[in-house]
């Protein structure tokens, strides 16, 4: 199977805190996954990352083969709107 999540060493800083630390991952295609932990360490900005929201201050992240931030340029606007919004139909939380 291949995967569709790969994340690698991936650490997301927000001024003087760091969001995400070094965190490491995949999800292949065809499992359920979650992000379990304590609220307010980072599985939201982890979302957020893989949706290409954020840039990574290091590490390494692909989603369905590419890399996010990248690949945000050439999808619709509206993919990252509804990303962004809990209101979307189907919005989960973290």
């Amino acid at each position: 199977m291949s995967d569709v999540a790969a994340v690698d060493r991936l650490t997301r800083r927000f001024e003087t805190e760091r969001g995400v630390t070094e965190i490491s991952f995949t999800v292949r295609a065809g499992e359920v996954s979650g992000l379990p932990g304590p609220q307010r360490r980072g599985q939201a900005g982890t979302i957020r990352l893989l949706f290409g929201l954020y840039r990574p201050a290091s590490g390494s992240m692909r989603v369905l083969g590419a890399d996010p931030t990248r690949r945000r340029r050439r999808d619709p606007p509206d993919v990252h709107q509804a990303a962004r919004s809990n209101r979307s139909p189907g919005a989960a939380s973290v």
